[in-house]
């Protein structure tokens, strides 16, 4: 383990490179970003405290994205061992890691309940007393598909992806047109309402989730996000995505 300094703008993580180091943020800010056809996406931040590249190193899959430090960075370093000795010492990133685990579980076990997907999205059979949650598209892209007075979720679950005619994986309720490159994965998102609350969970995305300014996926801390009552804005795919959404929670 060493302390490494990294000037703002300089590259710190490549995409498709080998995940055998970890990062902790002791000061500064990381963007992470990914690049296709050229064009640069930008996928979120990473601030201090946080840690950088440690899914990855545990199931020892190439890098998702890149990351540059935004600002001067300080950070120390982990080889692969020294991680897992990191972790074995350290309850709260042990609990973290655990965590993130168990919420791909709980991402596989949901694609599963949703193999057959809603036949017509619009529908909404109220249950007395449930909390109403209703989608809109935040931008004109999104008009052509989602009406303007929204559409209501069904009581439990309602996911959002990109159609595609080659994928036979293609089990979200809505599916939007997305052109090349592809901002939106085939099952990009769920909204789920549950008793404990409405919850928008990144179904392990290309390009992740924004939640009401909260990055979730695969490069970041956390798999899910729980929705407040009244608007909350969504975009996926990248902080300039067209693919922007407004869930309004009653």
């Amino acid at each position: 383990m060493q302390k490494i300094n990294f000037s703002a703008g300089e590259t710190i993580l490549l995409e498709g490179g080998t995940s055998d180091i970890v990062f902790q943020i002791l000061s500064g800010e990381v963007e992470i970003y990914t690049e296709r056809s050229g064009q640069i996406i930008r996928l979120g931040y990473v601030t201090t405290g946080d840690y950088l590249g440690e899914m990855g190193l545990i199931d020892q899959s190439p890098r998702s994205a890149s990351a540059r430090a935004v600002t001067d960075v300080v950070a120390l370093e982990f080889q692969r061992s020294e991680f897992i000795e990191h972790v074995s010492n350290e309850a709260v990133v042990a609990y973290r890691i655990v965590t993130r685990l168990c919420d791909r579980l709980r991402d596989t076990n949901q694609r599963l309940v949703e193999s057959r997907p809603a036949t017509d999205p619009n529908f909404i059979a109220d249950q007395p007393g449930s909390t109403k949650v209703t989608v809109f598209g935040d931008h004109v892209d999104l008009a052509p598909h989602i009406p303007p007075a929204g559409i209501r979720i069904k009581p439990m679950q309602f996911s959002i992806g990109r159609a595609d005619e080659h994928s036979i994986d293609q089990n979200a309720a809505l599916l939007l047109p997305d052109s090349m490159p592809s901002r939106l994965s085939v099952n990009h998102f769920t909204v789920l309402n549950t008793l404990d609350g409405v919850v928008v969970w990144d179904f392990e995305s290309s390009l992740g989730t924004e939640v009401n300014g909260v990055t979730i996926g695969y490069e970041f801390l956390k798999d899910y996000e729980t929705l407040k009552a009244g608007e909350n804005k969504i975009v996926a795919g990248g902080q300039d995505s067209p693919f922007r959404f407004q869930i309004v929670v009653e």
